[in-house]
């Protein structure tokens, strides 16, 4: 099993060839073994952590397990990611201030949150 990856900026996500993969055009996407892909970030973890201690059984954990997946997408992506993405592969430009700005203080809130849940 191997991922398949394009650094951003690149347009390797959008050839014919990726989009083949994922028609969405974006990173990552999981190669099964059997030759399919399985594109998006928390469809990958969720195929891979079945039958795996990863993957609680029990029907509480697993809602906790999608519930953390879902806070993965809503309250730490748009923020820490895209702040991420705006300084390292950007250069931080002062046409993308305004944007990095308004990432601090929902990204800031979101990792408060993870690091009290893992403390």
């Amino acid at each position: 099993m191997s991922s398949v990856s394009s650094s951003p900026g690149s347009g390797g996500t959008r050839t014919p060839e990726f989009l083949r993969m994922n028609p969405n055009g974006k990173v990552p996407v999981l190669e099964l073994p059997d030759g399919q892909y399985l594109p998006e970030s928390n469809a990958g973890l969720w195929y891979l952590a079945r039958g795996t201690p990863f993957l609680p059984t029990a029907r509480l954990a697993q809602a906790r397990v999608v519930q953390w997946l879902s806070f993965e997408q809503y309250s730490h992506e748009p923020y820490v990611a895209v702040a991420r993405y705006i300084v390292r592969y950007l250069g931080a430009p002062a046409a993308q201030a305004e944007r990095l700005q308004g990432c601090y203080e929902p990204g800031y809130r979101a990792l408060d949150i993870m690091e009290r849940h893992l403390a």
